[in-house]
C-alpha cells in the first residue's frame, strides 16, 4: 500500500502544540510508503519539520519519497526547517528545491534526528537555509546535489544555482550551472530507480 500527496499548495500553515508541534504543512507517520510529489510547500511554521515531518515508523517499515517539490521559506522553532526525519525514518529526496528555510537549532534544510534514520538525496538544490543546509545524525547518502557550502558524497557541488531574481518559484536563470546536470536514475540497493 502507498499514499500519494500530489500537486498541492501548502502555504502559511501553522501547527501549535502545548509542548511540541510537528509538520507545518505535512506530517507523515505511516508504515506504508508515502509519495510527496510536485507540491509547493512554502511559509509554514511548526516546532519540528516546518515544512514536512517524517515520523518514527517501526524499523524497516515504510519509506517517504519526496520528489519535484518546492520547499521554501518554512520555519521550525526547534529543528528541520524544511524536512525533519525522526528515528527509523527512511527518506528519499529527488529533484527538490529546498531554499530559504530556517530552524532554531539544527537542520535548516533537512534534519535527520535519529541515528537510525536514513536518507538518499539526489538531484536537489539545497540553498540559503539557516543555520545550516543539512544536519545528519543518521545515514546520509548524497549524490548530484547543489548544496550551499558543499556536502560530502558523489558529484555534489556548492556552485550557486543562479535563480531568477525575485522569483518566488525559484526558477533557474538561463546560465544556471544546474541546467543539464541532473541524472535520470538513482541506484538504490542494486535497483535503478527513475528520477523523473
Amino acid at each position: 500500500h502507498q499514499s500519494i500527496v500530489r500537486r498541492n499548495a501548502f502555504i502559511r500553515n501553522h501547527t501549535i502544540g502545548r509542548n511540541h508541534s510537528f509538520g507545518g504543512a505535512i506530517a507523515i507517520a505511516s508504515v506504508a510508503d508515502v509519495h510527496v510529489e510536485r507540491n509547493l510547500i512554502q511559509g509554514n511554521i511548526s516546532g519540528a519539520g516546518g515544512g514536512v515531518i517524517i515520523g518514527n515508523p517501526p524499523q524497516g517499515k515504510g519509506k517517504t519519497i519526496v520528489v519535484n517539490n518546492i520547499i521554501a521559506g518554512n520555519i521550525a522553532e526547534e529543528r528541520g526547517g524544511a524536512i525533519n526525519c525522526g528515528a527509523n525514518a527512511y527518506f528519499i529526496g529527488v529533484n527538490n528545491t529546498i531554499v530559504g528555510n530556517k530552524a532554531r537549532s539544527s537542520g535548516g534544510g533537512i534534519n535527520m534526528a535519529g541515528s537510525s534514520s536514513t536518507a538518499d538525496v539526489f538531484n536537489n538544490i539545497i540553498w540559503d537555509n539557516h543555520p545550516d543546509q543539512i544536519t545528519s545524525f543518521g545515514t546520509l547518502r548524497a549524490t548530484n546535489n547543489f548544496v550551499q557550502h558543499g556536502l560530502a558524497g558523489r558529484n555534489n557541488t556548492d556552485l550557486d544555482p543562479e535563480f531568477l531574481p525575485d522569483d518566488s518559484l525559484f526558477r533557474l536563470s538561463p546560465g544556471s550551472p544546474c541546467i543539464g546536470t541532473a541524472t535520470d536514475t538513482l541506484l538504490l540497493f542494486g535497483t535503478a530507480v527513475p528520477a523523473p
